[in-house]
């Protein structure tokens, strides 16, 4: 894909002309519908809104806002299917919307990658979208020996094709392990130069967001400053300004019922129980436990 902000703006005025919450609103008010559905729905248009409060309103606290209630909407779909998640980015709306409990509660949801396959855990094998995945909740809980481990890994045993153009991604999460913060830079710029960005933002952008940033320099930008690490990175495509991390002081104000009575530590539904995420200071599992490198079932 081609960069281009005027073609951005057009593709954003008609997301947002697109947007139809009251529909979605009024379908699991009145238990009615497909409840997975709905909540994808409502996790979609939220995201959109925010997106478009970011680029076009330029109204950061609109944006976090609606970023929050697009990733509680996605709690409400995976208390239907703890199982789903993305495997790309799958902390973006949380860290657009800085709130620190719905960041510790995505960084426990993990069922999306805890799969095998005879004798393979996926998350830790080299070339899969799961071991990608898990790299990112490591890094939200800030695992960063092992995060570190598999990074380095993974850097000295490239995976194929299709997952390869994640290799700047692992050498930024090295970095952040070792605390090297040139390196950290030097793995954002990579991911801002025109062409990366415009190869990945294509194949791995954020639908809304593609002409404007790139989606991985923010998402790693982020997760570092979480750390305590401000980087300098002076590049068109690295949104500093959504990098400093500034929580609304009430993100309550104009939450709909059916979000407002979500009950986001609900137990998951039978076998799942014992992943449901768990309130600030506490955690569902040590996700450190058989999850280096290539580490394979008994």
């Amino acid at each position: 894909m081609k960069i281009c902000e005027k073609t951005g703006r057009l593709k954003l005025e008609r997301l947002w002309s697109g947007v139809d919450l009251k529909s979605t609103i009024e379908l699991l008010s009145n238990n009615k519908g497909s409840r997975k559905g709905c909540a994808l729905a409502l996790n979609d248009d939220y995201i959109k809104l925010a997106l478009y409060a970011c680029f076009i309103e330029q109204d950061l606290d609109a944006m976090r806002q609606y970023a929050y209630f697009s990733a509680k909407s996605h709690i409400l779909r995976f208390q239907c299917r703890p199982e789903d998640g993305n495997w790309l980015f799958p902390l973006f709306e949380v860290l657009l919307s800085d709130n620190a409990e719905l960041l510790h509660w995505y960084s426990q949801h993990v069922l999306p990658v805890y799969n095998t396959h005879q004798k393979w855990i996926n998350r830790n094998r080299v070339g899969t979208t799961e071991f990608q995945a898990f790299q990112d909740l490591l890094a939200a809980q800030q695992k960063f020996d092992l995060l570190g481990e598999r990074a380095e890994y993974i850097l000295a045993n490239p995976p194929g094709r299709t997952m390869k153009r994640f290799q700047t991604d692992n050498a930024f999460y090295l970095a952040l392990a070792k605390g090297n913060k040139t390196e950290m830079e030097s793995a954002l710029q990579t991911l801002c130069s025109l062409k990366v960005a415009q190869n990945r933002n294509g194949a791995d952008g954020i639908i809304g967001s593609e002409h404007f940033m790139s989606a991985a320099a923010f998402y790693y930008g982020k997760l570092a400053r979480l750390a305590g690490y401000e980087l300098d990175v002076d590049m068109p495509l690295y949104p500093a300004h959504l990098i400093a991390v500034n929580p609304l002081a009430d993100y309550t104000r104009d939450e709909v019922d059916v979000l407002a009575e979500l009950d986001i530590y609900q137990t998951f539904d039978g076998e799942f129980a014992p992943f449901t995420p768990k309130p600030q200071g506490e955690y569902n599992l040590d996700i450190t436990l058989n999850s280096k490198p290539m580490e394979k079932l008994p």
